[in-house]
């Protein structure tokens, strides 16, 4: 999770506020991915970008080309970005990390088939457009998820995405969420610890660890 990252990030901080959620800005995953034939692996972070932070990020792990809207880009680029942000008298761009755990208390996903399934989500959803208008796409397509909680409708399209509602609709892909959850009505702050209990209902035993904030250097 992020605080400072770009706009929309006044906007998503102030519907947070509201909720009584830490005002986090921006929200994704940490995956361990192979680099080469050899079995090496490296750190990616999967998330959903804007159109004006394309250049921010390294190329995206399936299409080896920098886009905009859903992208796995490496750990590195994203904290070296980060650290670019913050200077002696600015310093309000800060990371925050959550390690989860399994139900036998090991760290991260470790079932092998749903390991599986977030490998075939996520480069199923490479690529995928960021909400558009950016201007308003991300905010109309939360307010509908909103609605449609409380209508109990379905999620919006996988046509487009913002940040957390891809988070989301990736761990529900891969059986961590409650199925029925509406994507598109989470907002990055639902993923702190501060959050209430019942927006995301984790499975099979899954759990969080306190927020860990830490500024790249």
């Amino acid at each position: 999770m992020f605080k400072g990252f770009a706009f929309p990030g006044p906007e998503i901080s102030f519907l947070e506020d509201i909720q009584g959620l830490e005002p986090f800005t921006h929200s994704g995953f940490i995956v361990e991915l192979p680099i080469d034939d050899k079995g090496t692996k490296d750190l990616f972070f999967w998330h959903a970008i804007p159109p004006d932070a394309i250049d921010q990020f390294g190329p995206d792990y399936y299409k080896k080309v920098q886009c905009d809207g859903c992208v796995m880009v490496t750990l590195d680029s994203v904290i070296d970005w980060v650290a670019k942000q913050n200077t002696p008298t600015k310093t309000e761009f800060l990371l925050i990390a959550r390690k989860i755990s399994a139900a036998d208390g090991t760290r991260g996903i470790t079932d092998a088939g749903q390991l599986d399934q977030l490998n075939s989500y996520s480069r199923q959803m490479a690529g995928r457009s960021f909400s558009s208008p950016v201007e308003s796409g991300m905010a109309t397509d939360y307010f509908k998820g909103v609605a449609d909680e409380l209508l109990h409708g379905k999620s919006s399209s996988d046509a487009t995405f913002f940040c957390s509602k891809l988070t989301s609709s990736t761990f529900q892909h891969v059986g961590l969420l409650q199925a029925d959850l509406i994507t598109n009505s989470v907002l990055p702050g639902n993923f702190g610890s501060k959050a209430k209990v019942g927006k995301l209902e984790w499975q099979d035993g899954v759990t969080f660890g306190d927020d860990i904030y830490f500024q790249p250097d």
